[in-house]
């Protein structure tokens, strides 16, 4: 019986090597513009491939997502502890100290213009100014195929902005050109 259970888990540990051609796991922070259990219009994510294959998503908290993020607290997509928004010269997120020197929080701008690239109105608070979206539920269809483009998102309701696409979404939301461009997309 033991020598049966240890060659099944020799070809289980061949075949998943075969599969992912010995491929390491890697984790990225990703954010979707779907609304979750939360009842919040971002979600935030820790995502897991190996190779080109997604396995895995680990939905996390924002004040997780942005400790991790600015390197304040280790995670599989930061064991570093490397200040991802200083990497990809992301402005306007940082982590607040209080006068003795402490962390007491973060600001994060970007993440709060994010809603705009789907919605044309914000779905949960209309006194917010307008989104940037020509729909009102989600980008149309120019717009779309821009996003799946440069930012490789295939269905804006289900799919997540993933690692470098994120960083270069957050800084592009903060360009007034970039806004201008994509408000004006064809359909």
């Amino acid at each position: 019986m033991m020598f049966k259970l240890k060659m099944i888990l020799i070809f289980l540990t061949i075949g998943l090597n075969s599969h992912f051609g010995h491929a390491q796991r890697q984790s990225f922070f990703a954010v979707g513009l779907v609304t979750g259990a939360n009842s919040t219009v971002i979600t935030y994510a820790i995502v897991s491939k190996i190779g080109d294959r997604y396995i895995g998503t680990q939905i996390i908290e924002e004040q997780y997502f942005m400790y991790y993020a600015l390197g304040y607290w280790p995670c599989k997509a930061n064991p570093d502890k490397e200040n991802l928004f200083r990497k990809f010269s992301i402005p306007n997120c940082r982590l607040l100290y209080s006068n003795s020197g402490k962390v007491n929080g973060y600001y994060n701008q970007p993440f709060q213009e994010l809603w705009k690239v789907r919605y044309k109105s914000h779905p949960q608070d209309k006194n917010k100014p307008p989104g940037w979206s020509q729909s009102y539920y989600q980008p149309s269809a120019g717009q779309a195929r821009y996003l799946h483009e440069t930012y490789g998102i295939l269905n804006i309701n289900t799919h997540y902005f993933v690692g470098e696409h994120l960083f270069q979404l957050l800084r592009d939301v903060q360009n007034p050109d970039w806004i201008e461009m994509y408000r004006s997309l064809p359909d």
